[in-house]
């Protein structure tokens, strides 16, 4: 193959893909309609910079590493969430078994 026919060819590429661009491009704008604002969607975000996650840092008994990826962040919430939530403890008091219990065999025997 020589350098001629490569030059042609990626010359043709290059005006079909420049040509597909613009078609894109064209349906995208004639999408646009300026009695819903659609016309204003692509200026809002395009011009709002891109929010960024703050690092976090791990609370320890004295101010710990920051922790910067996504995955050390989701391990750390993990954390936090199994220490804040516990389950209640099933445990009743036996005085309040003893009254309720006493309470019921009460109401049976009125016939309420």
């Amino acid at each position: 193959m020589d350098k001629t026919l490569l030059n042609h060819l990626t010359n043709r590429l290059k005006k079909r893909l420049k040509e597909a661009q613009n078609t894109s491009f064209y349906e995208y704008v004639s999408s646009f309609n300026t009695y819903d604002n659609s016309i204003w969607r692509p200026i809002k975000t395009a011009s709002k910079p891109p929010q960024e996650n703050p690092p976090i840092r791990k609370q320890t008994p004295t101010p710990g590493p920051w922790v910067r990826s996504n995955q050390e962040k989701a391990d750390l919430f993990a954390d936090y969430l199994v220490e804040v939530f516990r389950p209640n403890d099933a445990t009743t008091d036996q005085e309040i078994s003893d009254f309720l219990a006493n309470n019921l065999e009460t109401e049976e025997s009125i016939g309420c």
